[in-house]
C-alpha cells in the first residue's frame, strides 16, 4: 500500500540515502553526486516555500517504508495552477509507487488546494516517468531542449493535467 504524508526532519536520512544513488540524479533535477548535507539544506528550502504557500512536499511511502518524495510546486491560487515533481527511490522503481503516490498528490492538490491545472515534465528519455503521468490522466503539451545546465541538449517532456472538481 502506498500513502504520502508531509515531509519532515524524520525523513532526511532517507532522503539522503536516497536521493544520493546515481538513478535519481540521472533522470531528474536532483543534484548528483548529491553533497554531504543535501537533505538538510534541500528541507531547508522546502520549508521556506511551504511557509509562503508555494509548495506542499510529502515523503512517500510503501507498506511503511520511505520510497520517495512527491512534491506540487509552484502553487499560484489566482491561476488555480501547480506543479507535481516526484522522485523515487531505485529500489522501489517498477513497482507502481510514482503512479499510486501521484494520484494521491493529485487528490490533494484539487480537494485542498484548489488547484484545477497540474503541469508536470520530464526528460524525454525517462520513459517511466512520462508513463506514470499518462497513467495520472496528464497528456503531454509539447517538448522543449533544455539550453544550459548538466542535461543541456536534452529534449523535455511538458504535461498538464485539468482537475475536475
Amino acid at each position: 500500500m502506498v500513502t504520502i504524508e508531509p515531509i519532515g526532519e524524520q525523513h532526511l536520512a532517507f532522503v539522503q540515502l536516497h536521493a544520493s544513488h546515481p538513478s535519481i540524479g540521472a533522470a531528474s533535477m536532483v543534484p548528483y553526486p548529491y553533497p554531504a548535507d543535501g537533505a538538510a539544506r534541500w528541507y531547508d528550502g522546502v520549508r521556506a516555500r511551504q511557509a509562503d504557500g508555494l509548495a506542499r512536499v510529502f515523503a512517500i511511502q510503501r507498506h511503511g517504508q520511505f520510497s520517495g518524495v512527491m512534491s506540487i510546486n509552484g502553487i499560484a491560487a489566482e491561476s488555480w495552477s501547480a506543479e507535481l515533481d516526484y522522485w523515487v527511490a531505485f529500489a522501489f522503481q517498477g513497482r507502481g509507487v510514482a503512479t499510486q503516490a501521484a494520484a494521491l498528490a493529485m487528490s490533494f492538490a484539487r480537494e485542498s488546494l484548489g488547484t484545477r491545472h497540474l503541469h508536470s515534465a520530464c526528460l524525454a528519455r525517462n520513459v517511466a516517468s512520462g508513463r506514470v503521468l499518462e497513467k495520472c490522466g496528464f497528456r503531454e503539451i509539447g517538448r522543449i531542449t533544455l539550453p544550459d545546465g548538466r542535461f543541456k541538449g536534452e529534449e523535455v517532456r511538458r504535461f498538464l493535467c485539468e482537475l475536475s472538481g
